[in-house]
């Protein structure tokens, strides 16, 4: 998967990642590293994410959205796990 953080909560390790007014949680808790940081703090920066889609019993937290951002359409029962993310600044999501 392809698109852009949108937020990140580091207490339940959720990513946000938004794709027009489409949004997807992603858990990248065994993705962390030292090297997160330079993906993590970019907002509406674009990330590659490598991982399965699960449904999962409960609704997830979502992450606290910014001010700017107006609220996308998201199911909180379903999550990719990370197993891997890497920061894509050369793809365009534009076209």
């Amino acid at each position: 998967m392809l698109a852009s953080l949108l937020s990140y909560d580091t207490t339940t390790g959720l990513v946000l990642l938004v794709e027009e007014d489409q949004a997807l949680l992603v858990d990248v808790s065994f993705c962390m590293d030292k090297t997160m940081g330079d993906w993590v703090r970019d907002r509406l920066g674009t990330i590659m994410v490598v991982g399965h889609l699960e449904t999962v019993p409960e609704e997830l937290p979502i992450p606290t959205l910014p001010t700017y951002a107006p609220p996308p359409v998201l199911n909180p029962m379903l999550v990719i796990q990370a197993v891997l993310v890497e920061k894509s600044e050369d793809l365009d999501l534009s076209s």
